[in-house]
């Protein structure tokens, strides 16, 4: 289940979930590569970090968070999430 985590001044709309213990961050970037921020795939899915609790998770990527999947086409996000 992806839990909207965007916000006003974020680059990107993003998505946190959980697979297994870890936490993790999912951006979906504008369609057009010339649309984005920076240089990266439309998709991509880092490791992230409750700073909040269970009940009331507070979710963010840090400085040493890594990238585990990025993709430019919507087909690959799918079969990634579907997966988990």
């Amino acid at each position: 289940m992806l839990n909207d985590r965007s916000w006003h001044n974020d680059v990107c709309p993003s998505f946190w979930f959980k697979d297994g213990d870890q936490y993790l961050i999912l951006w979906v970037d504008y369609k057009s590569p010339a649309d984005r921020e920076y240089e990266q795939e439309r998709y991509v899915i880092m490791t992230a970090e409750n700073e909040g609790t269970e009940a009331d998770p507070e979710v963010f990527t840090h400085q040493d968070s890594n990238i585990v999947f990025s993709a430019e086409k919507e087909s690959k996000i799918f079969r990634f999430l579907s997966s988990r």
